[in-house]
């Protein structure tokens, strides 16, 4: 498992191990020792509560507020120290009452050994460790939730035969709409899969929720969905879900949202029905959401593939047209353009951009050995372009469009955990 672990992070993936806050298996040696003081229960007989009996089996319930939470805090602290994990993911992350005696007097609740958990949690896992929340259900906690980096949900919905129309569709919106972190739906396995994923990752594009998927044969939709903001790191963004109408198409079939910051956006648009080849026109209401409409912006796909510069005004108020087939979604981004300033207009992975004296200073990482592509905007042709202490080679390493004032630079990542550094100067 640490060979496994340590190959992971040489690709620049994080892997976390899952815990249930919630059950304990009798095979556990701790079991033997403490469930009579350590379970939960519900009413006066203290019967011990088994999960998911007969169909599925994973042990008896506890409550955080006996001993069983220091039991699991040690637990937690050797595996994750034991084998290098980036964090953790919590099943169960929720509050329970219980009335076992024993461990605590009368009825209560463990919101607040579950606070206190999740505070142990972050304080072992670090800053930039990552903590998941498997939170199905229809009642948010924000609270606990906004200790997360992301949210598993949607599991009570996941045997859904038939996906409805996105206005009748309701996959733990409160959950959407009130919490902060990234939310992560558990796949519709009741619908065919391929398909079924296409309709469900077009309807969470526009409620800003990024399905998981197992690898493998009709995994594609999930796939491009991550593709196609991959670029961004969307934590640095607010966003407005369609039902704001911050993003308005002339087409029923497409909905619209938003992810912005001061000076750029990132529209999301999604055919949320079946039908295939929808011709739309598309507009956002800029000034909404602090931008202007007198300034200029160029518009990139969030691929790299179509960039073009507009004004303002044809963004907010003429519309932009488009088309897509059934259950599929694309993303545009929207930078201000400042004619003497250069800007990134893509790359394949985040990035960070500084402007020093002239230069464009571009900081990126990813995969190990993985080849790049960045795309950037500059008023004049540029004099050179260095990779870190490299000078690259125009019309070998880059090469520049005299149309579009674009150059187009190609590299690779050679260390997942070092910054690759791009000076166009």
């Amino acid at each position: 498992l640490k060979r496994v672990i340590n190959t992971c992070h040489r690709y620049g993936i994080k892997v976390v191990p899952y815990f249930s806050l919630f059950e304990l298996n009798a095979k556990s040696e701790a079991f033997a020792d403490n469930h009579i003081y350590w379970r939960r229960t519900i009413d006066e007989r203290g019967l011990l509560l088994e999960t998911y009996p007969p169909r599925a089996y994973y042990g008896f319930v506890m409550c955080l507020s006996s001993g069983f939470k220091d039991f699991l805090k040690n637990y937690v602290r050797k595996v994750v120290k034991t084998l290098g994990f980036d964090g953790v993911y919590y099943d169960h992350a929720d509050f329970w009452f219980c009335t076992n005696k024993i461990h605590k007097r009368g009825i209560h609740s463990t919101i607040d050994d579950l606070i206190d958990f999740l505070e142990y949690t972050r304080e072992l896992v670090g800053e930039n460790g990552i903590i998941l929340l498997h939170q199905s259900g229809w009642f948010p906690c924000m609270l606990t939730e906004n200790y997360a980096d992301g949210h598993i949900m949607f599991e009570d919905n996941a045997r859904w035969t038939e996906i409805p129309p996105l206005e009748e569709w309701s996959p733990n919106t409160m959950h959407i709409r009130f919490n902060i972190a990234p939310k992560l739906p558990v796949p519709v396995k009741g619908v065919d899969r391929a398909e079924g994923l296409w309709n469900l990752c077009s309807k969470c594009s526009v409620l800003g929720a990024f399905p998981y998927s197992r690898l493998g044969p009709g995994s594609e939709a999930v796939l491009a969905l991550f593709e196609t903001f991959r670029a961004f790191d969307l934590s640095q963004f607010k966003f407005r879900d369609y039902t704001f109408g911050l993003v308005e198409t002339d087409n029923k079939s497409v909905r619209g949202a938003v992810y912005f910051d001061e000076d750029r956006a990132i529209v999301v648009l999604a055919n949320v029905t079946g039908n295939h080849g929808e011709k739309f026109r598309w507009k956002i209401k800029l000034e909404r959401i602090g931008l202007k409409s007198s300034w200029k912006y160029h518009v990139t796909d969030s691929l790299g593939k179509h960039s073009c510069i507009l004004e303002g005004h044809v963004i907010s108020k003429n519309g932009v047209e488009d088309s897509l087939d059934g259950y599929r979604f694309k993303a545009y981004y929207i930078v201000k353009h400042v004619k003497e300033r250069k800007r990134v207009l893509y790359n394949t992975r985040a990035w960070i951009e500084k402007h020093v004296d002239g230069k464009l200073i571009v900081e990126t990482n990813g995969p190990e050995g993985q080849g790049a592509v960045l795309k950037i905007y500059a008023p004049e042709k540029p004099q050179k372009i260095k990779l870190n202490s490299k000078v690259l080679e125009e019309n070998e390493d880059w090469t520049w469009d005299e149309e579009t004032k674009t150059a187009t630079i190609m590299y690779r990542y050679y260390d997942t955990k070092a910054k690759v550094i791009i000076q166009v100067i």
